[in-house]
């Protein structure tokens, strides 16, 4: 896992094969979203506030490293600090 600083906290992602047409891929565990968003009763508010807001994200189907999103970028910084800043606002 690699660390990233986006507006106030570290970010953990990982990097993924590409996907079949060469883009390149990052999973983000659910967890380090959850740092940005106000405080819910349990992870499946969680995950319902995320899935109604996410724009760049889907969800990760793998079993390697839990539940968690997929962001697709070529500059992972730029696009997830898009992607939180889309979620908080809405």
């Amino acid at each position: 896992m690699e660390t990233i600083k986006i507006l106030w906290q570290d970010v953990e992602y990982c990097r993924l094969p590409n996907d079949i047409n060469g883009n390149p891929r990052y999973y983000i565990g659910l967890t380090t979203i959850m740092q940005y968003i106000p405080d819910l009763p349990k992870t499946d508010d969680y995950i319902r506030y995320i899935n109604k807001r996410k724009s760049y994200l889907s969800v990760y189907r793998g079993r390697q490293y839990g539940y968690g999103y997929v962001l697709q970028s070529y500059s992972v910084e730029h696009d997830l600090t898009k992607e939180i800043q889309n979620i908080l606002s809405k």
